[in-house]
């Protein structure tokens, strides 16, 4: 219980948020580098789903809760405050059929 009540402290102290949102971004930022070096679809790809990932617990970050399974659409959904035409990009980076078009959409 000890644990819980800490965890909580945590997300509602703003300094603390803030530091974990912007690890999460160094991280899909650092990520990002690689993936420029990645041609095969499937590294790209996946690459690109571990962004997303990153990125989507940094909004969660953000908005001072987390994410109770693996992120999903309507996870990220019904957080508050979401970056503009996030959950548009994401959509996008699902259905893209190439190396080249994952990347673009990472660097939306």
């Amino acid at each position: 219980m000890e644990l819980q009540t800490r965890l909580q402290a945590n997300l509602h102290n703003p300094q603390y948020t803030l530091n974990k949102a912007l690890e999460k971004l160094n991280i899909a930022m650092g990520l990002y580098q690689t993936m420029q070096f990645e041609d095969e679809l499937y590294k790209v790809r996946k690459g690109a789903g571990y962004i997303v990932n990153f990125l989507s617990s940094g909004i969660a970050y953000m908005n001072q809760t987390y994410f109770k399974k693996i992120p999903d659409g309507v996870g990220i959904i019904s957080i508050e405050s979401i970056p503009d035409d996030f959950i548009r990009l994401c959509e996008a980076i699902i259905k893209a059929n190439s190396s080249k078009e994952l990347k673009k959409l990472c660097y939306e």
